[in-house]
């Protein structure tokens, strides 16, 4: 998947450069475990992700909010651990969802359950299209 080599290509290069700028300047920087980092070297705040994701939409003239792109990650990763745990039945897919989100509290996860219920095929297919998009 191109999507998952181009972040493994990050790791490798451009985060790496970041950890080895930051040691360089600070003898006692401590590396984050956060996958994305600054150019100095920190990690990435929710907030600056966000704005990044608003400024590319906008650069491509598309309507999309970091927000909504969370809750079709988050539809589509409870529907791939639904299918999941047929084949691994101690796999609980709404805790393991709650543990990615970060959620507190079950009850605010359980909101993907509705979604699913209702009718996923579309979220399912716009997905599919994006990754074949990004194939290309």
């Amino acid at each position: 998947m191109p999507l998952i080599d181009r972040t493994r290509s990050y790791v490798r290069e451009e985060r790496a450069v970041a950890v080895r700028r930051a040691r360089k300047r600070n003898a006692s920087y401590c590396e984050p475990a956060a996958l994305f980092l600054t150019e100095q070297g920190e990690a990435m705040t929710p907030r600056r992700i966000g704005a990044m994701f608003a400024q590319t939409c906008r650069k491509a003239e598309v309507k999309a909010t970091f927000h909504a792109l969370r809750h079709t990650f988050s539809a589509a990763m409870l529907r791939f651990l639904q299918r999941q745990s047929t084949r691994a039945p101690e796999l609980n897919p709404l805790v393991v969802l709650q543990a990615i989100l970060g959620h507190a509290d079950l009850a605010t996860t359980s909101v993907y359950l509705r979604m699913l219920a209702n009718d996923f095929s579309a979220i399912e297919a716009t997905v599919n299209e994006l990754y074949d998009e990004l194939g290309s």
